[in-house]
C-alpha cells in the first residue's frame, strides 16, 4: 500500500526508471529488483496492474488528480 513519487529536471531519467519498472525494456546491465527481487522474476500483468500514474501537465496547466483519470 506504499504510493512512491517520481520527481526530478528535464533529462534526469524519470521516464527511463519508469520504463525499467513497468519492464517496457530491461536494463542491459545489472538488475531491477523490488523489495530484493529481480523484476524479471515477477508475474508481469500482476506487477503492471499495481502501477499507475499521473501525467505532468504543462506549466498553468489547471490538470488535476481527479481530471486525469
Amino acid at each position: 500500500g506504499d504510493f512512491v513519487g517520481v520527481l526530478g529536471a528535464n533529462g534526469a531519467g524519470k521516464s527511463t526508471l519508469i520504463k525499467l519498472l513497468l519492464r517496457f525494456y530491461d536494463p542491459t546491465d545489472g538488475r531491477v529488483t523490488v523489495n530484493g527481487i529481480d523484476l524479471r522474476r515477477l508475474d508481469g500483468d500482476a506487477w503492471c496492474a499495481k502501477a499507475g500514474a499521473v501525467p505532468l501537465a504543462p506549466p498553468g496547466s489547471a490538470l488535476t488528480l481527479l481530471t486525469s483519470k
